[in-house]
């Protein structure tokens, strides 16, 4: 008798599980379906199903159990679902992660103090750890770390340790996770989101310290906004450009530079100038798809690491927040505000080989279909869950770091639409706190069929946002 393997089996609520048929089911009566199923935990014990509910195409059931199952429960990955007739599948926490009561203010990632804190979301991990070492190398390289430290699930999901710091400062760290909730994978390293300087693509995040001050922004009103867009290697580039380092964070910052062959004419910061530009939007600068010693060309959009600046346009890389700082400083004393534009639609993860969000916390941070797959979107692969609390809570983190830390002026977003409202609205409000001049802008729409209402024109009525028309970019 050939039986085919039940498609899913989702825990979607605490008392609820859908099962999902690869063909359609007999209809039966409630009762002989209830029969037909059964629900083991992995001690081979069986968990009590109250009733069962067909769907009307007979493709998915839904299971209701006597007792709330929660991700307290370390083992629900190994839980097992039997249907008779088809081959057995593993539960999956999906719902259920989502519940508003898992979703936390504290701050996330490494927090430099007296002492170090690791703190990291881990919803369906059973343990976490972080691991100390001397050389940044690789996640899942051969190298050992000079100290794992056990973490606490201070609530569920909430992983934190706080630990010395004299003897760590200048080292690297990455998050042990174990657990069955990936593929069956019992531990896998992973690179915090939140780590504030990585060194290569999967690079161990850096422990350290930056108190770069930045210079204040020059004043003026929104209406007289004058922005040039550029991409920050770019400019500096041209041979004959006559501007220093080029490619670098300090070059984009450079002035009383001189075109070599016409030294009558200005460029860098003084070209702008002479065209009445106040206001640069760089094209992304966070750890975008290509390691440093590569030296390939990318624009950008591809994140990897949101919060660490990008190394490869740092002339020390072990410096590189301090030389973007100085940077933001220079342009501010030059009379220019700065735009960064962020990508919070997708990143460049692959599944199939996390490196960070997905590794931390499998199927949380991307939107999936009904059946389980992943949308994208953004045409680029995947679509970020913006509206899933802890994945809402990154996106502000991220936003208010630049703004705070490093005095951003404003941010482009780009394929804005794939955001969901609320979002949309929070960051507007946050923002505006911080910086009521702040600026915020982007694309009002998605690349390809997406898991969200998409963010139209007309999405920014009410709001301090601005959107592009691209109506009028057509008639253009």
């Amino acid at each position: 008798v050939i039986q085919p393997p039940l498609k899913n089996a989702f825990l979607d609520s605490k008392n609820s599980i859908q099962i999902q048929f690869p063909c359609a089911i007999n209809q039966e009566s409630p009762e002989k379906i209830l029969k037909m199923v059964k629900l083991e935990r992995p001690d081979g014990k069986k968990v009590p199903i109250k009733e069962v509910h067909l769907s009307e195409n007979n493709l998915e059931a839904i299971l209701v159990l006597q007792k709330n199952l929660g991700i307290n429960d370390k083992e629900l990955c190994k839980y097992e679902v039997h249907v008779k007739g088809f081959k057995k599948v593993f539960l999956q926490p999906r719902g259920i992660l989502f519940q508003q009561e898992i979703n936390y203010s504290e701050d996330m990632g490494l927090i430099v103090d007296e002492q170090l804190t690791f703190r990291c979301f881990a919803p369906t991990a059973r343990e976490v750890s972080a691991m100390i070492f001397n050389d940044a190398g690789c996640i899942n390289d051969a190298t050992n770390p000079s100290d794992i430290i056990p973490m606490t699930e201070i609530r569920p999901g909430l992983w934190e340790v706080t630990t010395a710091k004299q003897d760590k400062m200048g080292k690297y760290y990455s998050y042990l996770v174990s657990g069955s909730d990936d593929g069956q994978i019992q531990k896998r390293e992973a690179i915090d989101p939140y780590a504030k300087l990585v060194l290569n693509r999967r690079g161990r995040a850096k422990i350290f310290e930056d108190h770069t001050t930045v210079s204040p922004s020059p004043k003026f009103d929104k209406t007289e906004t004058v922005i040039y867009e550029l991409h920050l290697r770019d400019f500096s580039a041209d041979p004959k450009g006559g501007v220093v380092p080029k490619g670098k964070y300090a070059g984009l910052g450079a002035v009383g530079c001189r075109h070599l062959d016409y030294n009558n004419l200005s460029t860098g910061l003084d070209h702008l100038k002479e065209l009445g530009i106040n206001t640069i939007q760089i094209l992304p600068t966070h750890f975008f798809d290509v390691d440093p010693e590569s030296d390939a060309y990318d624009w950008g959009y591809m994140p990897v690491h949101y919060f660490s600046s990008y190394p490869g346009y740092a002339e020390n890389i072990h410096a590189t927040v301090a030389e973007f700082k100085q940077l933001i400083s220079n342009l501010h004393n030059e009379g220019f505000k700065v735009v960064i534009d962020v990508v919070l639609n997708h990143t460049a993860e692959n599944l199939d080989d996390a490196i960070n969000f997905h590794a931390l916390a499998p199927g949380y941070y991307y939107r999936r279909t009904h059946d389980g797959s992943y949308f994208n979107g953004s045409g680029c692969g995947n679509e970020f869950k913006t509206e899933a609390p802890m994945a809402r809570k990154f996106v502000l983190d991220y936003l208010k770091y630049w703004t705070q830390e490093f005095k951003i002026d404003g941010f482009r977003f780009d394929l804005m639409g794939l955001m969901d409202y609320e979002t949309f609205r929070l960051i507007d409000d946050e923002l505006s706190k911080i910086n009521p001049d702040i600026l915020l802008y982007g694309e009002p729409w998605a690349a390809d069929n997406a898991g969200v209402s998409v963010l139209g024109k007309g999405c920014q009525r009410e709001t301090r946002f601005a959107v592009f028309n691209d109506h009028y970019r057509d008639a253009l």
